[in-house]
């Protein structure tokens, strides 16, 4: 067929489906009005085979529209594939970061942790020190010997005499052994009805009874009735030191804003010098927030 013969062919329009564009291309082989290859195939639109046409190098037909769309479609693709790209490098770095941020806290973590069990390690050596201290403290005061001036006295009993007569009964050599204002005072006693007695008129019943329990057994329950600053009291006059020493530790302890002026006169007047210097140093790190107390209980 010549080229005069093919032009001078009758167009007959496709049949178009509903679902295709309305937009039709030339055959690049015969010309011909077809639909684009992207809304119908092509091998219905055209007498030549799709194997020739794609042989040729024209491959797969589209018009303006279709091409367009599929261009629109691409470029948001493309776009979806960057943004996704994107998003994973974000994750990785941020997994990277997290990775580093678990290596981190296990780091810290364990370096805590052996700290912790250093400081606990540490601080059970020192508790087990002050036990061992206050045990041989204590051994020592129940081990104290009768002076010499006192040993060729029988280990008699002596009653102390209070106001309104209770007594309390004591072996001399065990109150001269452990105070020494009961040696002094042991040494001219009075006697009535055969029984040596002390009067004790400076101090309270339960207190001295507490203070001979003391000289018996080295032990004491600090109480609403048997508080610290009383027993710091009576050990500083007869002159036990180690109930002093207790007395001292425990008001230490019992160091608050409301009390600093009292614990500051407590270690004046009984020479306190723990309690005394506990105190200043509570005073210094807490001194802003307690002046307005402290002048006032002072």
């Amino acid at each position: 067929m010549s080229m005069s013969e093919s032009t001078a062919v009758t167009f007959e329009a496709p049949v178009i489906s509903p679902m295709v564009c309305r937009d039709y291309i030339d055959c690049p082989h015969c010309k011909r009005k077809i639909h684009c290859s992207a809304c119908a195939k092509l091998e219905d639109q055209c007498k030549t085979p799709k194997t020739r046409l794609q042989s040729a190098g024209y491959g797969l037909l589209k018009c303006r529209k279709c091409a367009s769309r599929e261009c629109n479609e691409l470029e948001g693709l493309r776009f979806n594939v960057e943004q996704k790209t994107k998003r994973i490098r974000e994750l990785e770095s941020e997994l990277r970061e997290a990775k580093e941020n678990h290596s981190k806290v296990v780091n810290d973590v364990t370096k805590a942790s052996e700290k912790a069990i250093k400081k606990e390690q540490r601080t059970h050596r020192i508790a087990v020190k002050r036990t061992e201290k206050k045990l041989l403290s204590r051994l020592n005061f129940l081990q104290l010997q009768v002076p010499k001036s006192f040993q060729a006295y029988e280990p008699e009993a002596v009653a102390l005499a209070f106001h309104g007569n209770p007594w309390i009964w004591a072996h001399r050599h065990i109150l001269v052994a452990k105070s020494s204002l009961f040696h002094t005072m042991l040494q001219t006693v009075k006697v009535e009805n055969g029984y040596k007695y002390l009067a004790i008129r400076d101090t309270t019943l339960t207190i001295m009874q507490t203070m001979v329990n003391f000289c018996y057994t080295g032990l004491i329950e600090f109480s609403d009735e048997i508080t610290p600053e009383a027993m710091l009291q009576v050990s500083h006059k007869y002159g036990i030191p180690y109930l002093k020493g207790l007395c001292d530790d425990e008001l230490c302890k019992r160091l608050a804003p409301e009390n600093i002026g009292k614990m500051i006169k407590l270690a004046k007047a009984y020479d306190a010098p723990r309690l005394k210097s506990q105190t200043m140093d509570y005073l210094k790190d807490n001194f802003e927030m307690m002046r307005d107390t402290v002048f006032e209980s002072v």
